[in-house]
């Protein structure tokens, strides 16, 4: 079994573009516990709810199930008395068929169906919940070890074996699972029995990340092809690298299998790889939970207390440069500027001699030098191991900036009202900048209002994508630099 992260990443990449079968593409609910009246869409591949603990993931989910299963959904008190009084709704599209499912209280406090059933598969996992409920079991089951002796265990094979290796951190040289059909209330019970650096255990002795992980991969590898996974926080009781791993063996059993998967969970490590445009924030304020969506993983990444790592570096020429790229990202781009270090390499021949030596990494750094305007018909990028781009504009950033300024009438007006100066102050600075060359300019008038200096030039910065050539100037530069990064 292949699981080199090359392989891995081309998964991923293929994900998101292969034809699905069954979908979810559309749910929405109204007098859900806990959660605002809304709706939440779906995109093809894999679609996750992030969200801190307690904000109502589980309850969307719930939903969700209740839907597929026609309001049958998951046998399970919580899950009931959280869909009590609702109503649901939801867009699927089955062998080729349009649906719309619906579900709300009936007579009696069952829940009645009232749009189109679903006849399609779905399958709902829990990982760390399902653990739990199998060791409990096995726990209060005096018989259970005769009840094994009558079942004949499963092997993995080779490729199996290196997965389940993959996913745990471990070396088994064996990995066996006992299926007992209709036990204590459990279509299928599997108990799992290992063998590693000699030692062979069971279930019972194992930690609950292992045995959970174990878990989600044989219900992945009996998942049916062309069917909805709903799976719900598979990160409870693992870590960061087997969660990694695990979202890695999703994707790829989702793409061998064309299954639509929807994942909740609060792990940043899990949404490593789900683009922003396939996440989905459900977060509380004062009052009810409510889905939004158009969220930067590094925002939502902070939300869940996981930090943002910088990936690269940004080399720009000098100090004025990195003012005036890192005012323009926070106003159009502020996801990379927190992604990316801006670092002046102090010429533009520094930043050829960087791109020309340093050698390529792997993912885990991206440099992408951003060299002045002016200097458009002059660098070539021969020999260049990393990408470089333009800042917009045939001039420096200085020039632009000081030009843009000088060219419109009520320039102090507007540079006060940015700066919290009185425009009597803004046309004495201005004043006492006049004739200055651009480089220096902008440190004159900072000297003059008592202002630093990287602050004026941010002000000058959104004063000049207030023009509209400027701005879409600004915007097809930004579109550039993430080509860029990801090596388009």
């Amino acid at each position: 079994m292949n699981l080199r992260q090359a392989r891995m990443d081309d998964t991923w990449r293929r994900v998101y573009t292969r034809a699905y079968p069954s979908k979810l593409t559309y749910v929405s609910f109204q007098a859900l516990q806990s959660l605002r009246d809304s709706q939440i869409h779906f995109r093809a591949g894999i679609t996750a709810i992030v969200g801190a603990n307690g904000v109502g993931k589980s309850t969307l989910l719930a939903a969700i199930a209740d839907l597929l299963a026609n309001g049958e959904g998951e046998d399970d008190s919580n899950h009931r008395i959280r869909l009590k009084g609702s109503r649901l709704a939801a867009t699927v599209e089955h062998e080729g068929e349009n649906l719309t499912l619906g579900v709300q209280d009936g007579a009696g406090g069952t829940r009645e169906v009232t749009g189109a059933p679903f006849a399609g598969e779905y399958q709902w996992l829990d990982p760390s919940s399902l653990a739990g409920r199998y060791i409990s079991q096995i726990s209060v089951d005096t018989n259970f070890a005769d009840l094994l002796e009558s079942v004949t265990p499963q092997q993995l094979d080779a490729d199996e074996l290196a997965i389940a290796n993959y996913l745990v951190g471990k070396t088994y040289s064996d990995v066996s699972i006992y299926e007992i059909v209709d036990y204590a209330g459990f279509e299928r019970f599997p108990y799992l029995k290992v063998t590693a650096a000699g030692i062979t255990y069971g279930s019972e002795g194992m930690g609950r990340g292992e045995l959970s992980l174990l878990l989600t991969y044989w219900t992945l590898k009996d998942v049916p092809r062309n069917s909805i996974l709903v799976l719900e926080e598979p990160e409870t009781h693992v870590s960061p690298k087997s969660q990694d791993c695990l979202m890695n063996i999703v994707a790829k059993i989702s793409l061998e299998k064309g299954i639509w998967t929807i994942v909740t969970t609060h792990s940043p490590t899990i949404i490593r790889h789900v683009p922003a445009e396939h996440l989905r924030l459900l977060a509380r304020g004062t009052g009810l939970a409510d889905i939004q969506d158009n969220i930067a993983k590094t925002d939502i990444a902070l939300l869940l207390g996981g930090g943002v790592t910088l990936t690269g570096a940004f080399l720009v020429e000098d100090q004025a440069a990195s003012d005036f790229l890192a005012a323009l990202l926070d106003e159009n781009a502020p996801s990379l500027l927190k992604q990316y270090e801006i670092v002046s390499a102090n010429s533009a021949p520094r930043i050829s001699a960087i791109l020309e030596n340093m050698p390529k990494t792997g993912s885990w750094l991206t440099l992408v030098g951003v060299y002045d305007g002016d200097l458009r018909a002059g660098i070539k990028g021969e020999g260049f191991n990393w990408p470089f781009k333009f800042l917009p504009g045939t001039a420096a950033p200085e020039e632009l900036l000081v030009t843009h300024l000088q060219a419109g009438s009520d320039t102090a007006d507007l540079l006060a009202a940015e700066l919290h100066k009185t425009s009597a102050q803004l046309t004495l600075a201005l004043n006492h900048a006049a004739g200055v060359d651009s480089h220096d300019f902008f440190t004159e008038l900072a000297r003059a209002l008592h202002v630093h200096v990287s602050v004026i030039r941010a002000a000058s910065v959104r004063l000049w994508l207030q023009n509209e050539d400027n701005a879409a100037a600004s915007q097809a530069f930004i579109l550039e630099l993430k080509a860029a990064i990801n090596g388009e």
